[in-house]
């Protein structure tokens, strides 16, 4: 009885640690994003808002076009709001995530809207739409006010941000691929040509900083970290 007992507490204290979450995920992807900062600002200086717009609004193709005109939906609280109540209902069911999703959604949405009545800038086919050029997507609803920043790219980066902060351990190198989609949202914009390279670079930091004050605002509640 005494040996059983011994291999019993021999084997808990060398059980393997569960997989938790170390948030490896959300510095992988800070370090990522820190990287298109770098970048995207690089590209603005040197190149410019128009000619960074005509350089990839004009690079079209059918299977883009269809391609784009989905996967921008990434970026609207109507695919973003199902996602995270589906993940509080099934998995993180406590007031600490709720909190999470509202401030980053809710808070997102608010200074996007104020930014975009603030500044008042025109989007590009309020400019270009009667440019040979121009490439309008049939279907597309083009819009022509309050362009800057961007509200689609501030929601991807938002949730994907929030999507690699939940990652487990062992699953941190799919922010890499959060990224990536957060910056096809980005993108997605442009060739819609429903904002210039500026709005949808603002929209990225906007998205990050405001999703980073709302898992600063609930550290002490981290048990959705668990």
């Amino acid at each position: 009885m005494k040996i059983a007992r011994c291999l019993i507490a021999v084997t808990e204290q060398y059980q393997p640690k569960p997989d938790t979450n170390d948030r490896k995920g959300l510095y992988c992807f800070l370090a990522a994003f820190l990287l298109w900062v770098l970048v995207g600002g690089c590209l603005l200086i040197h190149y410019g808002d128009a000619f960074l717009f005509r350089y990839i609004h004009i690079r079209h193709t059918d299977l883009l076009d269809t391609f784009f005109k989905y996967f921008t939906l990434f970026g609207t609280a109507l695919l973003i709001i199902p996602v995270l109540l589906c993940l509080y209902w099934f998995r993180y069911r406590n007031n600490a995530f709720l909190g999470l999703l509202l401030t980053t959604q809710l808070g997102s949405l608010l200074i996007n809207q104020g930014l975009k009545f603030w500044f008042a800038r025109p989007r590009p086919a309020a400019l270009y739409e009667k440019e040979a050029w121009f490439h309008h997507i049939p279907g597309e609803t083009l819009h022509y006010g309050n362009s800057f920043p961007s509200g689609h790219t501030a929601g991807a980066f938002a949730f994907f941000l929030l999507l690699s902060l939940l990652l487990r351990k062992r699953h941190w190198f799919w922010a890499f691929a959060f990224l990536i989609c957060a910056l096809l949202v980005a993108y997605s914009r442009i060739y819609l040509a429903q904002h210039f390279f500026a709005d949808v670079y603002a929209g990225s930091i906007e998205g990050v900083l405001v999703c980073l004050i709302g898992i600063y605002g609930f550290r002490k509640q981290h048990s959705f970290f668990k």
